[in-house]
């Protein structure tokens, strides 16, 4: 697998992870932390991140170059955020 398949790839589960949001998030539900809440602390927000941190780091982990690794590691945090950030508040909650 090359590179740009790697980025690909991450995206595109960012973009499946928006449209979960939107599946879950669009009708309202209770609060708490047990249950799905419009904020981010709550246990399904946190397990979801914890997925695409253990995702990136299938993808990016190279004991050899681990510098390289956390850089990449962040840059598929920025497209995580910048994907959820448009594809969620900017085309759904319109």
């Amino acid at each position: 697998m090359n590179l740009l398949n790697k980025w690909l790839a991450f995206t595109v589960i960012c973009v499946l992870k928006a449209l979960m949001d939107v599946a879950n998030f669009i009708i309202p539900h209770n609060t708490g932390f047990f249950s799905l809440t419009t904020g981010w602390i709550d246990m399904w927000h946190i397990s979801w991140w914890l997925i695409l941190v253990i995702i990136g780091f299938k993808f990016t982990w190279n004991k050899n170059n681990w510098q390289r690794s956390i850089l990449q590691l962040c840059a598929f945090g920025v497209i995580a955020f910048v994907v959820q950030i448009f594809l969620y508040n900017f085309l759904f909650k319109i």
